[in-house]
């Protein structure tokens, strides 16, 4: 664990491994305190290990990872980022109606004004992998 604590915010996951091991599914956001990635971890716990025995205790968090269905097989997908779209929704007004001579010389941005700009749309275009989860089923008319 990291000394901030961020990985408290984190959505923790199982999944049986083999034998009587498990595997911890790990969903983490970015943290601008440890300067840490968001991103996704796995780690296999053996019977008697200390996270194997405090992930296998009901009253904790971690809830066995959902599999659905696939044309193939069972599967879970985790999304890391957005798409293009997402992206832009999301930062566009960093930079709509932005008066560039506030930000560097002549009407031009400069590094420090690049910066000042890029880190203020920094955490808004972060994405904490998550699940996707699948649609509901319609109800069926009669």
């Amino acid at each position: 664990m990291c000394e901030c604590g961020c990985v408290m915010n984190d959505d923790v996951y199982t999944l049986p491994g083999p034998g009587k091991t498990m595997y911890v599914i790990r969903l983490s956001g970015e943290c601008e305190n440890c300067d840490a990635p968001p991103g996704v971890t796995i780690e296999q716990y053996k019977p008697g290990d200390y996270f194997h025995e405090y992930y296998s205790d009901p009253d904790n968090s971690a809830l066995p990872l959902p599999l659905e269905n696939w044309s193939d097989g069972l599967g879970a997908a985790i999304v890391t980022g957005m798409r293009k779209h997402e992206f832009v929704k999301v930062t566009q007004s960093y930079l709509v109606g932005i008066d560039s001579r506030e930000f560097g010389d002549d009407g031009k941005i400069d590094d420090i004004g690049a910066e000042t700009i890029l880190e203020e749309m920094y955490e808004e275009s972060q994405t904490k992998p998550h699940l996707i989860k699948p649609p509901k089923p319609k109800a069926s008319r009669k």
